[in-house]
């Protein structure tokens, strides 16, 4: 551990030192349900001061490694702080009830099944009379709603049909008119709703399908003959014009770190310029993308 670099991406051993040190911390029946582990920021006035002492090649001030973890008990949400230097829980705080952690792509992937094997959505699919080059394909979505009370983490599953022979098959071409809604934390279905499919809220049962071609944008599925790709070749007989060292770059006069972070991605610490200090930290921490329901003048 003593030789991870501050900036360094959490290790294996340290999400593992992490996770057992917050199991061992809950004692009962129910374990916990890990959804994100991943580094800290150290503080920047601390950093600060290792950083400046890595440039002038003195003594580096210690900086222990701090790791958090999301987790549910249950359908309770935890935050967790673990300092993986010293093997030891700083703290272990049970969020309030309005306060929702990330979704794991396990537990999503888990949704996407349950939609097309849950007794009840089987046999809503079971009304559409698919012949068998057709298929169901799921798309869930976290569920938003208008209802303060309520507590639960839905998913709502918006559902297609595609060409069950390919799976590149545009399955957005044919939504369908249903939509299966789980509880993410406990898998339990929770009711289906019926979508509107025309000018106004009209909703419609599930009836047969009667089948039609499909749009498809696959070049296998619609026909045409692509072009063969002519040879690309890069070559640098004297290598790399840039240099990395552990998770750092240096390249034309930069100098910066390139560390990949669970929830932005990427972020770029202590960049320089021929010695001259630029940014303290780069990263994309939002992106947003604004929707308007143009009939209702409504932002969703």
């Amino acid at each position: 551990m003593s030789s991870l670099h501050p900036f360094d991406p959490i290790s294996d051993d340290e999400i593992s030192i992490t996770s057992k040190l917050v199991k061992a911390h809950h004692i009962g029946p129910e374990k916990p349900h890990f959804v994100q582990i991943d580094r800290v920021d150290p503080p920047k006035k601390d950093m600060l001061r290792y950083l400046e002492a890595s440039r002038a090649k003195t003594t580096l001030p210690h900086i222990s490694r701090i790791c958090y973890a999301y987790y549910y008990i249950g359908e309770v949400f935890y935050k967790a702080l673990v300092n993986t230097s010293y093997r030891h829980l700083i703290t272990s705080q049970k969020q309030t009830s309005d306060v929702e952690g990330p979704l794991l792509g396990e537990d999503v992937a888990l949704i996407e099944e349950l939609s097309t094997t849950h007794p009840i959505c089987a046999a809503e699919i079971a009304k559409l009379k698919l012949p068998s080059h057709i298929h169901v394909v799921c798309d869930p979505w976290i569920y938003g709603t208008d209802d303060n009370k309520e507590t639960r983490l839905l998913a709502q599953c918006y559902m297609y049909l595609a060409n069950a022979n390919h799976p590149e098959s545009n399955h957005y071409s044919l939504p369908l008119k249903f939509s299966p809604v789980f509880n993410i934390r406990t898998k339990e279905f929770v009711r289906i709703d019926y979508l509107p499919a025309g000018i106004d809220e009209t909703v419609m049962d599930t009836k047969p399908w009667y089948d039609f071609a499909l749009v498809e944008y696959h070049p296998e599925l619609n026909g045409e003959t692509l072009r063969p790709l002519k040879p690309l070749i890069v070559e640098q007989p004297e290598g790399a014009g840039f240099e990395i060292n552990g998770s750092k770059i240096e390249w034309q006069g930069w100098e910066f770190y390139v560390v990949p972070l669970t929830r932005e991605g990427y972020a770029i610490y202590d960049i320089h310029f021929k010695g001259r200090s630029i940014l303290y930290r780069l990263s994309l921490s939002e992106m947003t993308v604004v929707t308007v329901l143009v009939s209702l003048s409504t932002w969703i």
